[in-house]
């Protein structure tokens, strides 16, 4: 179970783990045969830009280890979806997707003549990006859904769901996955109580971590090289691909972190960039600089549009392969991350 002593999900902001899952529930669509959970929404949920490039080139997220974690995410989804169609067929008309991230179940749910309500519960910024994607990709919101913006830490859930016309004195069939293991122990115990209460006939889908001590030493090392897999992609997709602000910009602009081939001062030529470790593909001699980000004038993170700001005490240094390095943590308080992060431009 959880054993985080804090909330590591960022309040307020889409859910970048949503989106990696998303992502690999669509490949699935393009590289697995037979396919274990076909989804045909999978693809245009994700907007046209991103799913013509999955489509154009699907082994982008194809290396052993997004195998392996799109194998766990396609089958725990089936798993789930095969629960739900037992409770329905035993009078069940209420499913509720807690942490529903960018799920789509909704959106193709073939027990709606039969009168299957949906509840997505998921923080309000994760909820909005979605409706945004939903939008963008013309797929229609359907009547048998509602949102339900919940906080796990600080809400009632009880109270959201009954609010949003939830029936709780009907059974539910719930699914909980991939979300405890970002959550408190306190609330994840607080969410397993309010489930506890539903109306007999209910069933809970979750997933959990085990703790390192249940865990034997050969699967200690290999939890551990995945660790360290995982966190590289978290930090990748939680700082690299989001959006950063700062408290002293009284404008509210939002900025993007980017590689450039062109040095501060010049207009940007940015450096496509998909993974981390992704070759920048100019020679070294025509690479710009890597600028770190030194407050109060960020150098690194530049405004859509927008040419790089003159260097006020920036630090430079040589842009290696990855085009990363690492700043002491002084130099980033004012961007709101809990680790000592990188600055690419």
């Amino acid at each position: 179970m959880s054993t985080l002593q804090t909330n590591i999900v960022r309040q307020g902001e889409p859910s970048r783990s949503a989106l990696t899952v998303a992502s690999l529930r669509a490949v699935h669509q393009l590289l697995d045969e037979p396919l274990v959970f076909p989804d045909r929404i999978a693809l245009p949920l994700l907007g046209a830009s991103a799913e013509a490039a999955l489509r154009d080139d699907p082994f982008v997220l194809n290396d052993p280890m997004s195998r392996g974690l799109r194998g766990a995410l396609v089958v725990r989804s089936r798993f789930v979806e095969d629960e739900l169609a037992r409770c329905v067929a035993a009078g069940v008309r209420q499913y509720v997707l807690l942490g529903a991230g960018l799920d789509t179940f909704a959106y193709r749910n073939p027990y709606s003549d039969e009168g299957l309500r949906v509840f997505e519960v998921d923080h309000a910024g994760t909820q909005r990006w979605k409706q945004q994607l939903l939008a963008e990709a013309r797929i229609g919101v359907p009547a048998s859904l509602t949102f339900v913006p919940v906080d796990f830490e600080r809400d009632e859930l009880d109270g959201a769901l009954r609010q949003s016309g939830f029936r709780a004195d009907q059974p539910a069939c719930v699914s909980w996955m991939g979300v405890t293991m970002y959550l408190t122990a306190d609330a994840v115990l607080n969410t397993l109580g309010t489930v506890a209460g539903f109306a007999a006939g209910s069933c809970l889908c979750f997933d959990y971590r085990v703790p390192e001590t249940m865990l034997n030493p050969i699967e200690r090392v290999i939890n551990e090289v995945l660790e360290q897999q995982i966190a590289a992609r978290y930090w990748y997709e939680h700082w690299f691909l989001a959006h950063l602000y700062f408290d002293d910009l009284p404008t509210g602009e939002y900025f993007d972190l980017v590689r450039s081939r062109t040095p501060p001062g010049s207009p940007i030529e940015v450096i496509a960039t998909r993974r981390p470790y992704d070759d920048p593909g100019v020679a070294c001699k025509d690479v710009g600089r890597l600028t770190a980000l030194n407050l109060p004038q960020p150098q690194s993170a530049i405004p859509r549009g927008a040419q790089h700001q003159p260097s006020i005490g920036a630090e430079h240094a040589g842009l290696h392969r990855m085009g990363v390095t690492f700043k002491p943590m002084d130099q980033l308080a004012a961007c709101h991350v809990p680790q000592p992060q990188c600055a690419i431009i």
